[in-house]
């Protein structure tokens, strides 16, 4: 009996020690470090601050994969490579593409062989992706246009049409990750498998744009349906900038608390406006200190960064998209701050 008393109370203290190594919070305090050296060119500080990152987080971001690896080939940081290849095999990045990017810099053969020789298991679930790419299909088909005399007229005239369509794909999503017990992350789908996904290589793009679309047509339904994203969000399962991005930008953050449309909670109702020279500006609200004051906040709540912070960081990423809408080469832009969807691009101004 004393024995099993003992053993008890030492499984308890080792899932206590083991589980404190999950910590989103340091996660992501690390990462703005780390994405703030990286605005500096410190490329072997960010190094560092992505290695503690990643201590805290069994299935870090695809974003934050993408830096890490970069800072490793400009610091031949073979530890970085080695750090990130796992995860690449996991999820079946696009690794090649990289190994074109950096073919000069020292690891580049490295890179491949960590790759090529890795004996670890894919773990995409290609059910999922296919289901999730028809459910894209339908809502790229309730979403076509037709131009006359240079006009965009929509096919379906009252709108409802998509709301409908988007709240189905929706339910449909919901249910299927429910009976086949998988969820819309990181790790569960890959980017490269999906046909929708494109420029950003570790990034599911299609899930989340399904994500968006239902966010906005959510705000026409009495009782819209919900992900506990919020909850996911506190937890390192899901993405802290899209979560705040729904809020802000598509009003719902489907999490079952419909926030007003355009609500400034969490500061990320930017833009980026292009001219008809194809120049992009950064647009962004100015807040009072009270709004600032509760702005932050609501930011750290959810891990994310402080408002300053977060304008150094727009400001670096408007390089990037300079390169999107001028080059059409976004891989050589190299390094991503902002979850794809999370910063509007308005083009009103460039037709």
């Amino acid at each position: 009996m004393k024995i099993k008393i003992l053993v008890f109370i030492f499984l308890i203290q080792a899932s206590f020690v083991f589980g404190q190594n999950i910590n989103p919070r340091k996660y992501y305090d690390n990462i703005n470090r780390a994405e703030l050296s990286i605005i500096d060119s410190n490329y072997s500080k960010a190094c560092n601050y992505y290695k503690k990152a990643f201590k805290y987080l069994d299935e870090p971001f695809g974003k934050d994969l993408n830096n890490f690896l970069v800072c490793g080939f400009y610091t031949d940081d073979s530890v970085a490579l080695r750090m990130c290849s796992p995860f690449f095999v996991k999820r079946k990045y696009d690794y090649d593409t990289y190994s074109m990017t950096y073919k000069d810099k020292n690891l580049a053969d490295y890179w491949l062989s960590l790759i090529e020789n890795s004996d670890i298991n894919a773990e995409v679930d290609t059910n999922f992706v296919g289901f999730i790419n028809d459910l894209m299909s339908k809502d790229v088909n309730s979403r076509k246009v037709d131009i006359i005399d240079g006009e965009v007229i929509p096919r379906d005239k009252t709108g409802y049409g998509i709301f409908d369509q988007d709240s189905l794909n929706m339910a449909n999503l919901i249910n299927y990750m429910r009976n086949h017990k998988v969820e819309l992350n990181e790790k569960t789908v890959s980017s490269n498998e999906s046909n929708y996904n494109r420029y950003f290589s570790t990034m599911d793009i299609t899930g989340q744009l399904l994500l968006i679309h239902y966010a906005q047509s959510a705000r026409h339904r009495k009782n819209p349906l919900s992900l506990n994203l919020k909850e996911k969000v506190l937890m390192g399962e899901f993405d802290n900038q899209l979560y705040a991005h729904l809020v802000d930008y598509r009003g719902y953050g489907l999490d079952g608390l419909d926030a007003a449309f355009y609500h400034d909670k969490y500061g990320v109702r930017t833009s980026l406006l292009l001219d008809k020279e194809r120049v992009l500006t950064l647009s962004y609200p100015q807040y009072t200190k009270k709004e600032l004051k509760q702005i932050n906040k609501n930011r750290r709540e959810i891990y994310l960064c402080d408002y300053d912070d977060f304008i150094k960081k727009l400001n670096y990423e408007k390089i990037r998209w300079d390169i999107i809408y001028s080059k059409k080469d976004m891989f050589r832009a190299e390094f991503v701050f902002s979850n794809p969807w999370s910063l509007g691009v308005d083009t009103s101004g460039s037709r």
